[in-house]
């Protein structure tokens, strides 16, 4: 509760805050219109021309008791594979999935972090240590992955119309469980 009123008074202080379209987004900060711009890192690849000097940083902690950074990865940007229910061989395909992701993470990610993201698109060796902070705090929001109830809306209108998270807890409650429980019972029926 309290990182919804933290928020929720950022966003409501329009002398400090403006949340508006991707796209007028990234040309406000790429103009340097902008002191800070919330993004995914696939952001950077239109950041690259950009006469304005940037920097990467993580999201902020909440405060100083909080041991480490949590950084939202958006559940629509990363590439996700699956083994339909109906795969003649599921366990040839899970072994060819579990190749694929070693070697993903042994060849694909080392070349892009060291060739574009560190090699093109940062502009200074902090941000490189940025990026270490950022992708080893990476969580995944099942709400934000399932789209449960519309709710991934309904948090950025409850934040910039001011209401409170008991008010969108009550409006949101019934309609969330009913998705989260459909979900899960199609993915019972599918094991």
């Amino acid at each position: 509760m309290k990182v919804f009123d933290r928020i929720s008074q950022m966003m409501s202080d329009k002398n400090t805050f403006t949340l508006m379209s991707d796209d007028d987004g990234k040309a406000t900060f790429k103009n340097g219109r902008s002191l800070f711009f919330t993004e995914v890192i696939l952001t950077l690849t239109i950041l690259r021309d950009s006469e304005t000097d940037f920097g990467i940083i993580p999201l902020p902690k909440f405060d100083e008791t909080q041991a480490d950074y949590i950084q939202f990865a958006d559940g629509w940007c990363i590439s996700a594979a699956s083994v339909p229910h109906c795969a003649k061989n599921p366990e040839l395909s899970g072994y060819v999935l579990q190749a694929m992701a070693e070697a993903n993470v042994k060849e694909v990610i080392p070349a892009y972090y060291d060739i574009c993201l560190t090699g093109k698109y940062i502009r200074d060796d902090e941000s490189a240590e940025m990026l270490d902070i950022i992708f080893n705090n990476c969580v995944l929001d099942n709400s934000d992955i399932f789209q449960w109830a519309g709710l991934d809306g309904a948090f950025k209108t409850a934040f910039t119309k001011e209401t409170s998270l008991e008010a969108l807890a009550e409006k949101y409650r019934s309609k969330m469980e009913a998705a989260i429980e459909k979900t899960l019972a199609a993915i019972e029926e599918n094991t």
